[in-house]
């Protein structure tokens, strides 16, 4: 975006939204629940992820649940 002053850079500002989402493909594609918001250094929202179990043969035991706002 061009922004100065901003980034991952001592002295930058970089405000970090941390997504519960496995990959990239799937924070652009699902909409993930957001786990942990930072503006100014300061966390300003936190909640915990969404976990869920499955019990079928073959598939995997724990699923992340994306939730759409």
């Amino acid at each position: 975006m061009g922004l100065e002053g901003y980034g991952l850079e001592v002295g930058c500002n970089a405000d970090p939204v941390i997504v519960q989402a496995a990959d990239v493909i799937k924070v652009l594609r699902l909409q993930p629940l957001r786990l942990c918001v930072v503006t100014a250094g300061t966390v300003i929202f936190r909640t915990v992820p969404r976990i869920g179990e499955l019990k079928l043969e073959g598939r995997p035991h724990r699923i992340d649940h994306p939730v759409r706002e």
